[in-house]
């Protein structure tokens, strides 16, 4: 759960979204454990989700179809 510990929705603007907690590459996106798996689900409301991942620095790059084609990491300095 987020930080409002509940599912419930609080007001007409919250939103929800599901987390991975094994983050997607493109060598698990094939995995259905890793990418539908519930233990690797966590319901998120978009703040929390938005604040786990601004701390990541990196890009996902998809194709047209939607299909995942790469991640762009940064490089460590």
């Amino acid at each position: 759960m987020c930080h409002n510990q509940t599912s419930k929705k609080i007001d007409d603007d919250q939103r929800y979204i599901v987390h991975h907690k094994v983050p997607l590459t493109p060598k698990n996106i094939d995995d259905p454990y890793i990418t539908c798996g519930w233990d690797n689900l966590m319901l998120l409301c978009i703040e929390c989700h938005n604040k786990i991942h601004s701390k990541e620095r990196r890009r996902m790059l998809f194709d047209d179809n939607g299909n995942l084609i790469g991640i762009d990491e940064p490089k460590n300095n």
